[in-house]
């Protein structure tokens, strides 16, 4: 039987800046190789990514727009499949902000 899981698909742990020297760590459920950073750029202009696998790295930046444009991806969110892997315990910033309501 063929496995539903993409073979391009792996976990990342992600790295979220809200300003200089201070972030939020989120690991993925299962063991990753690849860690994504997020943020806004210097020139806060921008929202910039850092792709780290290893010992290579590629960044790339989405003005605006393209944040907006990227938000709309949250109307797809409910027909996400479950991820793999228990749930670690770790700080969640959409669960605070949710719990805020």
């Amino acid at each position: 039987m063929p496995s539903k899981e993409a073979p391009n698909e792996r976990p990342a742990d992600l790295l979220f800046w809200f300003r200089d020297g201070t972030c939020s760590q989120y690991t993925a459920r299962s063991a990753a190789d690849t860690r994504i950073s997020i943020g806004r750029t210097n020139s806060k202009r921008a929202l910039g990514f850092v792709v780290t696998r290893g010992r290579k790295s590629v960044d790339f930046v989405l003005d605006k727009d393209q944040v907006t444009e990227a938000a709309y991806l949250r109307i797809f969110s409910p027909r996400l499949l479950k991820p793999r892997g228990r749930k670690k315990r770790q700080f969640s910033i959409a669960a605070t902000l949710a719990n805020r309501k």
